[in-house]
């Protein structure tokens, strides 16, 4: 995918509302995600943000920060299956908040990860912001994703935004 379609694909209008996460069990998502799954791992299941993307985050609670975690998956749907277009990872233990794209590559991601693609390191806040283990900081983490790929964070159908 070339530069320019991830840019025209952020540039359209995408919103998210109500996210909550739930225990993940291996094959609760589809492919690349369903091979996912363990006693401490949530996910807020696939979630449509137009017509034709969805997003997914999943979330790893540990006794100690250093041992949590936050994927956030952005896709593409596609006759083949998921394209996944960007992955917000943020590993407490070793690395902040880094991004994989499906940029500047010939080779088809559908229905895979996105192993060898582009990495981008952002700055990550305080780690008692983001803390994947607390809801306040996974709602952080999904609304730091969002700003990152163009979707727009709105109220549920209660009136309710994100809690932070």
């Amino acid at each position: 995918m070339r530069r320019s379609e991830l840019a025209a694909i952020k540039r359209c209008p995408k919103r998210l509302r109500d996210v909550s996460f739930k225990r993940l069990r291996k094959r609760d998502l589809p492919k690349p995600l369903d091979k996912i799954g363990g006693p401490r791992l949530s996910h807020s299941g696939l979630i449509d943000v137009d017509d034709s993307s969805c997003v997914a985050f999943i979330a790893r609670d540990g006794d100690a920060p250093e041992r949590r975690l936050f994927l956030g998956h952005f896709f593409r749907r596609t006759p083949q299956g998921l394209l996944p277009l960007a992955i917000l990872h943020y590993h407490p233990s070793h690395k902040g908040v880094h991004v994989l794209l499906n940029c500047e590559t010939t080779l088809d991601y559908t229905e895979r990860q996105l192993p060898g693609a582009s990495e981008l390191t952002l700055t990550t806040p305080d780690a008692e912001l983001i803390d994947p283990g607390t809801d306040v900081g996974r709602n952080r983490l999904v609304i730091m994703f969002c700003e990152r790929c163009g979707i727009r964070v709105e109220p549920d159908d209660k009136n309710e935004s994100l809690p932070l």
